[in-house]
């Protein structure tokens, strides 16, 4: 099992989304910890990885030598690739 870490400024996205967002998002994440390649995709020419629920989007960089994943940002699909 993986352990989660926020960034800074994802730690401030994620507490600023509405709480039925917030849940849906936090639920997923905390299944995702037990096998992250079952749910995370690769980003092409990127070393990162996406977590797709619903509409919205989690950027993560996934570390398994420390068994660490670090969420960089969260957002809605239409604005959290720039």
């Amino acid at each position: 099992m993986h352990c989660l870490k926020f960034e800074k400024r994802a730690g401030h996205d994620f507490e600023k989304l509405e709480a039925n967002v917030y849940r849906r998002i936090w639920d997923k994440l905390q299944e995702a910890k037990l096998n992250p390649l079952h749910f995370f995709e690769k980003l092409t020419e990127s070393d990162y990885f996406k977590l797709r629920i619903g509409d919205w989007r989690v950027m993560v960089d996934i570390d398994d030598s420390t068994k660490t994943i670090t969420v960089l940002k969260v957002g809605h699909r239409r604005n959290v690739y720039d």
